[in-house]
């Protein structure tokens, strides 16, 4: 089959990367031919070249094991450009099935696509579920859909309440640096730190309004006075400085740490990092194993791919009590919906109204506090320790579950099963 998928560049650090990669090499592995459309594909500075026609558009390549995979941009939510772009494209490339990767409402043009070329190809939507709440408007999209794909139960949930359609189950994996290692590794690695004394916390999350990184260090201000040798350190592993003007560096979050008092307890990167550019998976392991703890004041999430990683190299999880995140904290250790989970910590949150008329749940800064000094006060006696060594092994144990290689059997049998028939909605029928 010839197969067009679209999302963010494999060649990019994002999560929506991570998994462009793994469906175009289950694709070329499986012998399709793979067209990937690719939002980022250029650097900025490479993009106003272009842009200002002093250079043409370099060929891009993705490289799938031994095949070198020719890529296309694409400019993403600019909808004169990425409506028309992607037609041309569709008539020029007559793929059998185009696969997309990412936030439902990103894709909004695939109802009028399929439309105007006659049904001529199926769409496997590959989509993330942040919240509960789906567009009105964007409801009818779903019944253009030939399958449909969610990463987590929650998104499952979601859809199948709003959708007469099948929806299926694949989680992202988790790739194979990310494991727990020694304790004379992981001593080494805090002593590498200048951490070894410390009870450390680890943020992995993008700079956006969505990942909620103030409210960390505002939950760190109501908390800090309780640790006054500064036994506490958060370390937050995002981009801080906006390197390139295509994405989000939202917060300024050493003035933040400095403003409230709080530059003491954090730790931040001495090597930027970047959707273009960010160390491996392997230094990002390390990372992980020089913590104790996984922390996200995140809003909401698609999957949460570093509360994952974090699980497999043994860190119980603190986050928010919505969205798909219980799903990785697991069963609760008491009634309600806040407090000990199985792998980790639920945070309480509160209900906020964003324009135009949004309503979603925000984790509380005293909430958070709270949590953080709770799993502080875990590691002080024998009883606590030991509740934590079972938390961390119950999300090495889920971790271990979340594999690439199931992933990619996962989403290959959906697509065996859209090579059927092309699906109808009753409106276009009628």
């Amino acid at each position: 089959m010839k197969i067009l998928t679209i999302s963010d560049s494999p060649n990019l650090f994002s999560g929506l990367a991570r998994v462009h990669r793994n469906v175009i090499d289950v694709l070329t592995e499986n012998g399709h031919q793979v067209l990937p459309c690719v939002w980022y594909g250029y650097d900025n500075e490479t993009l106003q070249l272009i842009q200002a026609k002093k250079i043409k558009p370099p060929a891009i390549y993705y490289q799938s094991g031994d095949t070198p995979v020719q890529m296309l941009t694409l400019y993403k939510r600019k909808r004169d450009s990425d409506v028309a772009a992607l037609y041309e494209i569709i008539k020029m490339a007559k793929p059998d099935v185009v696969c997309t990767i990412g936030d439902y409402w990103d894709f909004y043009y695939m109802q009028a696509l399929k439309i105007k070329t006659d049904f001529s190809f199926k769409w496997l939507a590959y989509l993330t579920i942040e919240t509960d709440e789906i567009n009105e408007k964007l409801k009818p999209l779903f019944r253009y859909a030939d399958a449909i794909v969610v990463p987590t139960r929650y998104g499952k949930n979601v859809l199948e309440s709003e959708t007469n359609k099948k929806i299926h189950l694949v989680p992202y994996g988790v790739g194979s640096a990310f494991g727990r290692k020694s304790d004379t590794d992981r001593k080494e690695l805090r002593e590498e730190r200048d951490c070894d004394d410390k009870i450390r916390f680890i943020t992995v999350a993008q700079n956006t309004s969505r990942k909620s990184l103030p409210t960390l260090m505002q939950a760190v201000r109501i908390i800090c006075h309780r640790d006054p040798d500064r036994k506490m350190q958060f370390y937050i592993h995002s981009n801080l400085d906006g390197l390139d003007a295509q994405e989000s560096s939202l917060f300024d979050l050493r003035s933040i740490a400095k403003k409230l008092g709080v530059e003491d307890w954090f730790v931040f990167p001495e090597d930027c990092t970047s959707l273009f550019a960010a160390p491996s998976d392997e230094s990002l392991s390390n990372e992980y194993n020089s913590a104790d703890f996984f922390i996200t004041p995140s809003v909401c999430e698609g999957f949460g791919l570093p509360i994952v990683e974090a699980m497999a190299c043994g860190l119980p999880v603190l986050a928010n009590a919505f969205s798909c995140m219980p799903d990785h904290l697991g069963p609760m250790a008491g009634d309600g919906q806040f407090g000990r989970a199985e792998r980790g910590w639920a945070v309480a949150n509160r209900t906020e109204i964003i324009p135009p008329d949004h309503i979603i749940k925000v984790v509380k800064p005293d909430a958070l506090a709270q949590a953080i000094w709770e799993m502080v006060q875990l590691k002080k006696d024998e009883n606590g320790r030991q509740i934590l060594k079972t938390m961390s092994e119950n999300c090495m144990r889920y971790a271990k579950e979340q594999t690439w290689g199931n992933m990619k059997r996962g989403l290959y049998q959906v697509f065996e099963e859209v090579a059927g028939p092309v699906s109808l909605p009753v409106e276009v029928i009628g």
